[in-house]
Order: C-alpha cells, then structure tokens, then sequence
C-alpha cells in the first residue's frame, strides 16, 4: 500500500506488527455491475518517522497540506475527529462481521463454497451469464472490464464464490493503512481521478488487494511505496 497507493518509498514508517483489526463488509460494487463483492479487510497501524524537511513537504505533512499520488489525492486529518464519528471515513459497504483487534484472528465465509472456475475466459463468461450477471454493463462508466475480472482471478487478488442459493459473489481480501504523522494525524485517500477525467470522493483509508498467500504486511509496503513514494529498502 505505502508503495503503490501512496508512493512513500524514501519516507521512514514504523509498523506495529503485532496488533491489527479485522472486518467484512458487503457491497454491490461499482467495479462489476450486478455482481455483489464481500472485502474481508485487514487495518495495519503505522507511524511515520520521517524528519527529512523535503519529504515532509512533498507528502503533505509540513507545510501541511493534501498531495496527489497517481491518481488519488491524500490528506492527513486528525485522528480523534475520526474516531469520535465528526468525520465519516467511509469502510467500504455494509459491515457484516468484525473479529476485533487479533494478530490470529480470521472471517469465514457462512455456506459459500468456492465456484467451479477455471481460469479460462470462455468459461468464466457462462458461469456468470448462466447466474444471471450481465457482463455487458462491464466496462461502462467507471466500472471495471470483463478482462480485468480474469485477470483478478488470474493474480489471485479476488475470487468468486456461490452460495448453497446460487448467489455468486466476488471475494477480496484487503489491507487497509491506519497512518498517522507525529502530530497524530491520520491519512486518508480522499479523492479519485478517473481516466476521462471526472473525480469520485473516497475519505477512505489508503488500501490494496491481498492475495491468499501474500503477507499483509508485504501489501502494506506495497501501498507506501507506490503511492506515497518511500524508499522500498527500509
């Protein structure tokens, strides 16, 4: 996340590694019209450390201030104000389950049994026209293309799922980045620019899709150095 969300790879971050929270939401998702997604999120605290006067500037802590990295704009917010509900950060969908703050702990999905998927394009097409998923609503708007679901199914960052109903439903696991500055600020993703130039408001936590075997903490640094431009050797 620090690394391709936030681009921070030259700037010091401490994680704490021993403590996290973990939630699922529940979301008709933009990304794929008519195809509900279940996100089993995963919150990383961080601290920055950094006192380099320059990288301070440029990631909008001092002076502070928001800062643009790809496509999104971040701003630093302070963190009680999140915390006491005076400013909405949004989780993504409809929460269905929390199992707390657990290094161990994890969700299960009730009654879902992995779909008869191969990774083939042809097969993946019928499986979900013979759900009853439009697949021509992909790609419209800001929505995501066919391709790019195979090609999530294919890396592994979502999966689909069908229930004993026959509901299918797309599976993400998600790390999300609590960080804040020395001050006790928080960071927040709060805008994204799309390709035809139209802007969509997020006031989100910074995050990235997880695979399966991939430690969350390796996603973490993944969205600091993308994103917020850190040094990846630290």
């Amino acid at each position: 996340i620090l690394a391709e969300v936030c681009g921070m790879e030259d700037c010091d971050v401490e994680f704490d590694y021993f403590e996290r929270e973990t939630f699922k939401v529940e979301v008709e998702s933009p990304e794929y019209p008519g195809l509900r997604t279940v996100y089993r999120k995963q919150i990383i605290s961080g601290v920055v450390k950094e006192t380099d006067a320059g990288k301070l500037a440029r990631i909008g802590i001092a002076p502070p201030g928001a800062f643009r990295s790809q496509n999104q704009e971040f701003l630093w917010v302070p963190a009680d104000s999140v915390e006491s509900g005076r400013k909405r950060i949004n989780t993504g969908g409809e929460e269905v389950s929390r199992v707390g703050k657990s290094p161990e702990s994890a969700l299960e999905l009730a009654s879902i049994v992995n779909a008869p998927l191969g990774m083939n394009d042809s097969v993946l097409q019928d499986f979900l026209q013979s759900n009853r998923i439009d697949i021509s609503a992909f790609g419209q708007g800001q929505s995501k293309t066919f391709d790019e679901l195979c090609e999530e199914l294919r890396m592994g960052t979502a999966r689909l799922h069908a229930d004993s109903s026959g509901k299918v439903r797309r599976v993400c696991d998600i790390v999300l980045l609590h960080m804040t500055d020395d001050r006790g600020r928080l960071l927040i993703e709060a805008e994204q620019t799309f390709p035809d130039g139209s802007t969509k408001a997020l006031n989100r936590l910074p995050g990235e899709k997880r695979r399966p075997d991939e430690n969350p903490f390796v996603t973490a640094w993944q969205i600091v150095n993308e994103h917020l431009k850190t040094d990846p050797s630290f």
